[in-house]
């Protein structure tokens, strides 16, 4: 497996998943997945360049116990800048 380039996390916490949803509406992202219904945003990453280094950006709300939902959110987020869209 080819291993990502180096680059810096960034991690913007939000209060709900509207927050999320007007971030992913500037970046241009379409929230409907091809499932029967649109998704519900739990968070969002892109990987930028940000004065030439590449940083990862994650907004997903601040987790409140270990391994919680958004525990989840922000690790599945981070593996989205080590993968790439693995979503089927």
């Amino acid at each position: 497996m080819d291993q990502p380039p180096p680059f810096t996390v960034d991690v913007v916490w939000v209060e709900s998943p509207a927050e999320i949803e007007k971030i992913r509406q500037q970046y241009g992202v379409n929230t409907d997945l091809g499932r029967f219904r649109p998704q519900r945003a739990e968070g969002f990453s892109v990987l930028v360049r940000a004065d030439g280094a590449l940083v990862c950006r994650i907004w997903v709300p601040r987790p409140r116990n270990v391994d919680d939902d958004r525990t989840t959110a922000l690790g599945h987020e981070l593996a989205h800048c080590l993968l790439g869209n693995y979503h089927q």
